[in-house]
């Protein structure tokens, strides 16, 4: 029995009171019937609670004819209720699973397999279909990327949450602006007790300025939680402190890291033999680039370029460029569609768009990163030396936070130095890039390619203490921590 059908019982069984104090004692007798029936149906006959409705309908017939009067009635009802409560515990709890992109997916793949192979819970899986706007105005998105890997789903038309009545509603996608109703946080409310939010990736913490970081904690799909699963006590201390969440946060750690353990203790991750033939023993480097950055009317990063320039050049490198999968929704740059059309035919080169991005990190040997996203974090998390390309201007998020950890774990252009206007200070623009940019870029390269790094001793620093469960065992401490809600 689930925790759904008891509920539907003891509603039944209140509406059996009422009609009783009416005196339809037909009604009543039909509502107990009804019950009893549902009960077997469920758990079989022989039921204790089952007897005692079958005397209920014997007592309705004496107070029919007069030889009692509700007492008895009330007495054995309590008698029914209690029995249901206690004797009918659900032995079944329904969890639902709502992963969006399936970049996403591996935020909450580890806990899916938890709950799944655990007998007290039933799982279902829901891809949801976002909304995004596009140079062609809004698109629809979804695809089952499930199926292909094993994962069975049921799709977003066929699910009701008004049939089925989820126990716990696991989530990550706090943006309720881009779901169609159905998926809208405050529709969920209405039908699981239990709502889970999972970050869809790993927070750089306090590397990101507002408002990126406000989305961490302040949108209201995310308030509308009971349980928040956070990947560390820093995060708590950044984000969640002196906030509604402060008490409903589990600081367990990212289920992301479980999926990154297991690729990389176990090699649990798509293997591609073609990749492997055209890397050969060359050193691998890893370009992550956020749409915002590739868009019509975004000024190219200058580092880009040089990234895939050098790499052309070396014959001991070769690249795995992965753009935002959000980016060829967009009308791209004129600047980047060059560069993704020179990389898509390079021999040395991969445009990565395999649905997971773990294979990306597994056959690199570093990471270039525009912007401090979850990649970088990802990176970290797999011990991969990591280069941050900034943003362009002197007031940038990134120019404002050196002091952060992060900052003395990665490698990353000199953002200490003043960016000079580029339109009235072009020879200026010109020395910035070349001192600021290329030269540490050229320095991290170059160590890469001489398989040396520099920076060993302090992302292991950063890992103990931005990572503290970094065994595998994330999906197994959330499992544990909601039978304990469940009691």
């Amino acid at each position: 029995m689930r925790k759904r059908h008891q509920r539907q019982i003891l509603e039944l069984l209140e509406t059996i009171r009422e009609a009783q104090s009416e005196r339809l004692y037909e009604d009543c007798q039909s509502g107990a019937l009804r019950i009893g029936q549902f009960i077997e149906e469920l758990e079989g006959e022989g039921t204790n609670a089952v007897s005692l409705l079958e005397t209920y309908c014997d007592l309705l017939y004496k107070a029919y004819d007069g030889q009692i009067n509700d007492r008895p009635l009330n007495r054995q009802l309590n008698k029914i209720e209690s029995s249901i409560k206690y004797e009918l515990k659900p032995s079944k709890y329904k969890v639902l699973f709502l992963p969006y992109y399936d970049n996403t997916w591996e935020s909450m793949k580890s806990v899916y397999e938890m709950f799944s192979n655990d007998p007290l819970f039933e799982t279902e899986v829901v891809i949801i279909p976002i909304m995004r706007n596009t140079n062609v105005g809004v698109k629809f998105i979804w695809e089952d990327y499930l199926t292909p890997s094993g994962t069975p789903n049921t799709h977003y038309d066929i699910y009701s949450f008004e049939e089925d009545m989820p126990d716990i509603v696991f989530y990550n996608q706090p943006y309720d602006g881009v779901n169609i109703p159905k998926f809208q946080s405050h529709n969920i409310r209405k039908y699981t007790d239990c709502m889970i939010y999972i970050p869809y990736g790993l927070t750089p913490i306090g590397a990101m300025g507002e408002p990126l970081e406000s989305n961490n904690t302040g949108l209201q799909a995310i308030h509308l939680c009971d349980l928040y699963i956070s990947q560390s006590k820093p995060f708590c201390n950044q984000y969640t402190k002196g906030t509604p969440l402060d008490a409903k946060s589990l600081i367990s750690g990212h289920p992301r890291c479980d999926c990154l353990f297991a690729a990389k203790i176990y090699g649990n991750y798509n293997h591609y033999p073609e990749w492997e033939s055209m890397i050969g023993n060359r050193r691998v480097i890893f370009l992550n680039t956020h749409y915002s950055y590739m868009i019509e009317g975004a000024v190219a990063h200058p580092g880009v370029r040089k990234v895939i320039d050098t790499i052309a050049k070396r014959e001991d490198l070769f690249l795995i460029w992965r753009p935002h999968p959000q980016a060829y929704l967009m009308k791209v740059s004129v600047k980047m569609q060059v560069m993704l059309d020179f990389v898509q035919s390079h021999e040395r080169m991969i445009l990565d768009r395999t649905p997971s991005i773990t294979p990306a990190y597994m056959y690199s040997n570093a990471v270039v990163s525009l912007f401090p996203s979850s990649v970088v974090m990802d990176a970290l998390f797999l011990d991969l030396p990591v280069f941050l390309l900034g943003r362009e201007g002197s007031n940038s998020a990134l120019a404002g936070n050196l002091k952060n950890p992060l900052f003395d774990a990665i490698a990353h252009e000199d953002f200490n130095q003043p960016l000079p206007a580029g339109d009235s200070d072009p020879q200026g623009l010109e020395l910035y890039t070349e001192q600021c940019i290329y030269a540490p870029l050229d320095k991290f390269l170059y160590e890469i390619e001489r398989g040396e790094d520099s920076m060993q001793e302090a992302r292991a620093q950063f890992r103990i203490q931005e990572f503290p469960h970094a065994d595998g065992t994330i999906a197994k401490t959330i499992l544990e921590e909601v039978k304990k809600i469940l009691g």
